[in-house]
């Protein structure tokens, strides 16, 4: 398995909870490489396909929808999708989110966007820019076309080798303000969590 300094990296930022301005980190940093080809630097700023971390958004818009008593938790996700799977049929919301009749799977995070589009008549991105990121005034971009300056690539280990992942389907950024101010993941995981 090739070692985190060869392979990839991370960034962090750590901040104060309760801090008066949201966006000031107590700590940011990056490390390791944001592209293996060219070597450029992962740096706090830098911007990462959210992937498994934008599972709370979609975890989120479900509990909203019960907290409004659209649906619950314990309702079969037959009641809300026609035609689901068949061995899902009996599934409830709550299992989906838990992950505890399937294992760990972005299936079930589909069929949960897919309820909530069903449920609110919305386009699921459309939903969660209306209902979250709009009030904290964050614009969601979420694309595959998305050419992002910064953007650390996405790789697969092969072997003891790295390659350029080319099966990434979506790619989750956020901007405010001009278009191109790309605010890294790290940045909108602060916003989100006040």
């Amino acid at each position: 398995m090739a070692s985190l300094c060869t392979a990839g990296g991370a960034a962090a930022v750590v901040v104060r909870a309760g801090a008066a301005n949201p966006h000031s980190g107590v700590r940011e940093t990056g490390s390791g490489k944001a592209d293996l080809t060219t070597g450029r630097a992962i740096t706090s700023k830098t911007v990462f396909d959210m992937v498994s971390n934008s599972r709370q958004f979609t975890a989120d818009a479900v509990l909203l929808l019960a907290g409004r008593h659209r649906l619950a938790l314990n309702d079969p996700l037959s009641d809300n999708l026609d035609n689901p799977p068949v061995r899902a049929r009996d599934v409830t919301l709550g299992d989906l989110m838990r992950h505890t009749r399937f294992s760990y799977s972005t299936s079930n995070c589909v069929l949960l966007a897919h309820v909530v589009e069903r449920v609110t008549g919305k386009r699921f991105r459309t939903f969660i820019q209306q209902e979250f990121f709009t009030p904290l005034d964050v614009r969601m971009t979420l694309s595959p076309a998305v050419d992002v300056s910064g953007r650390a690539k996405s790789y697969d280990e092969k072997g003891d080798s790295m390659s350029p992942d080319r099966n990434t389907a979506v790619t989750v950024v956020c901007n405010a303000g001009p278009p191109d101010n790309f605010r890294a993941a790290n940045q909108l995981l602060d916003i989100w969590t006040k």
